[in-house]
């Protein structure tokens, strides 16, 4: 039983139906500026940390065996006030997963900014609507 806060109506939602998922709660994106020591010099190093809920309802007619998360990472270059953007994840988990951390180098002093998406695909293969984290700026490290 579901309770529609707007109008004030309950309402039963049949889970067996089969369609998109729903759209996932929240994305949340940390992403942490850190130096690293190479044998011949210090680099940026960025560690990502990528957090979401799951998605309320799945739609699959209660089928669990193929549910998973497209994830989409993207960083954006600023050379010469010109913004370019530059996807450097695209891959998909488990439904078991609601969070990926990562650790990538960003090219020199142009990457400005990152923004994750996440979207859940159901066991027939529909996908809901993606749903963005809030982009976040590439601070640099001191040392």
């Amino acid at each position: 039983m579901r309770h529609d806060f707007i109008s004030g109506q309950r309402y039963i939602k049949d889970l067996s139906l089969i369609g998109i998922p729903s759209t996932i709660g929240r994305v949340r994106l940390f992403l942490i500026t850190l130096k690293a020591v190479s044998s011949s010099s210090i680099i940026d190093i960025c560690h990502l940390k990528l957090r979401w809920t799951d998605s309320e309802f799945w739609n699959d007619g209660f089928d669990n065996s193929n549910r998973k998360y497209h994830i989409i990472c993207e960083v954006y270059y600023n050379i010469e006030n010109n913004f370019k953007k530059v996807k450097f994840l695209d891959f998909y988990v488990n439904d078991e997963f609601t969070g990926y951390d990562e650790k990538f180098q960003p090219d020199a002093s142009h990457a400005y900014a990152v923004i994750c998406g996440v979207q859940a695909i159901n066991s027939k293969g529909l996908a809901g609507k993606w749903k963005d984290s809030k982009m976040i700026r590439i601070k640099r490290a001191t040392l």
